[in-house]
């Protein structure tokens, strides 16, 4: 082979090389971005009354967004109040704003809308809230009643008061238990801020969402409670589907 045939040769691999790896980078970069679009754009931050937890975009109606959350993570917003013929007392709610986070480009612009409190469920701890705004990334909603242990999942939540990120873990116990509810135990590290936030798996290209984050492990030391990572559990989808459909969304 003569020195020209050699530089042509080399010369042939490194074309081949990079175009190569542009698709590679293309195709990276398209995954990435359905992964950002369908869990953490859908995820939202829920602040009230000087507490933050998590929340998520499941519809969008008319001009109205619908986001799902953790009951205890609203319900200092709502206060029992006497009536005035003092024969019984009523809700009073209290605002709520929510914080929604799109990432795009490398960048994360963030748009902050009052929430209404629309339906709650203090026993099942479930609560939706509507804001009026058009939500662009919403959550696919999905049967959890397919997972098994060992299914990787991705949890997204705002932990700390901070914007949403993502996490992931396995299925660890799909008969958990938590003041006598159903829960699915999950490796994932759930802290507090996550409460309300997501957990998606991945289904035939697609992230679809299977249970609500709402409870970490603790044990009692004295006058405060040590978490225990990677011992959190989730809200099945199933119980929340119910609970939307039966106040019609």
């Amino acid at each position: 082979m003569s020195k020209m045939e050699k530089t042509l040769y080399v010369g042939l691999i490194f074309i081949i090389t990079f175009v190569l790896f542009l698709d590679w980078s293309k195709a990276n970069a398209h995954e990435n971005s359905i992964k950002i679009n369908s869990m953490l754009n859908p995820v939202v931050q829920v602040k009230v009354d000087g507490g933050r937890g998590s929340g998520t975009i499941f519809k969008v109606r008319g001009k109205f967004s619908y986001i799902v959350t953790n009951f205890h993570v609203v319900a200092r917003a709502l206060w029992l109040s006497e009536s005035p013929d003092k024969q019984g007392y009523t809700f009073v709610r209290k605002d709520i704003s929510i914080n929604i986070f799109i990432h795009k480009s490398g960048k994360v612009e963030m748009q902050t809308f009052p929430a209404y409190i629309y339906a709650w469920n203090a026993e099942e701890d479930l609560a939706t809230l509507r804001i009026e705004h058009r939500a662009k990334y919403v959550a696919t909603m999905y049967t959890s009643k397919y997972l098994r242990e060992f299914d990787s999942i991705v949890i997204v939540g705002a932990p700390l008061g901070s914007i949403p990120v993502p996490g992931q873990g396995i299925v660890s116990n799909l008969f958990d238990e938590y003041m006598g509810k159903w829960r699915i135990g999950v490796t994932a590290d759930i802290v507090w801020g996550h409460s309300g936030g997501a957990a998606f798996i991945e289904h035939k290209g697609k992230y679809l969402y299977v249970g609500m984050l709402s409870n970490l492990a603790s044990i009692p030391a004295d006058e405060f409670t040590i978490p225990l990572p990677f011992l959190g559990s989730m809200i099945p989808s199933s119980v929340v589907l119910e609970f939307l459909h039966a106040h019609g969304l």
